[in-house]
């Protein structure tokens, strides 16, 4: 009976942490599971992170107008909860794969794979439909590994949202999985950054990225 009792609560469990993902996170031809992360930021307003079992990467293959192209499955879709009593305005991220970081992008974003209308002013292709990325940096030479995740309009509570970021999610999960800190919220008074310093970080992780690339064909 007991037996029986623990296997009820672990479906109840599983199908809940299923049902979260796919009412926070688009489908793509390629998703099965559609988000591969869920960060959640509880009610004492700590955050944790949960991998959604047998998530597959959101993103193809795709050839860009300069001939080049990118083999894809290597992006993954983060979804945000909201738990806490106050609205959450950004927190830093950090992670990467084997050979880039999490803000290692290659234009091969979710904005690729869906007609939202926010797609249209996004920066960088990856954003959700609330949120931007700042402060790009790099904790491991040649890969941005590490930056502020923006949420505006701020993310009140019981609100959920999602972006995506490169590498995909076993990738990510054997190298350290996704750290969230310094959390902030609306009542903190933090203020987003000014559009001419996004353009500065913007072109900084393109460099970085370019820099990258070129070390990998030289070794």
């Amino acid at each position: 009976m007991k037996n029986i009792l623990l296997a009820l609560a672990f479906g109840i469990l599983t199908g809940a942490a299923t049902l979260s993902a796919s009412s926070i996170c688009p489908s793509t031809a390629t998703t099965t599971t559609d988000c591969d992360f869920i960060i959640t930021i509880s009610s004492a307003g700590g955050a944790s992170v949960a991998t959604v079992p047998g998530s597959t990467a959101f993103n193809g293959p795709i050839t860009f107008i300069d001939g080049t192209s990118d083999p894809g499955g290597d992006g993954s879709l983060v979804g945000v909860i909201n738990d806490y009593s106050e609205a959450l305005t950004s927190f830093t991220l950090e992670g990467s794969g084997a050979n880039a970081g999490i803000f290692d992008f290659s234009f091969n974003g979710i904005c690729v794979y869906t007609s939202a209308s926010y797609c249209s002013t996004a920066q960088t292709g990856y954003e959700g439909p609330t949120t931007t990325f700042t402060d790009l940096r790099s904790t491991v030479l040649f890969e941005t590994t590490e930056g502020i995740v923006q949420f505006a309009p701020a993310l009140g509570t019981g609100q959920s949202t999602y972006f995506s970021i490169e590498d995909g999610a076993p990738d990510i999960i054997s190298n350290g999985g996704l750290t969230v800190s310094d959390i902030t919220f609306a009542s903190a008074g933090s203020t987003a950054p000014e559009p001419g310093e996004f353009a500065l970080v913007s072109l900084g992780a393109g460099l970085l990225f370019i820099g990258r690339q070129q070390f990998k064909r030289n070794k």
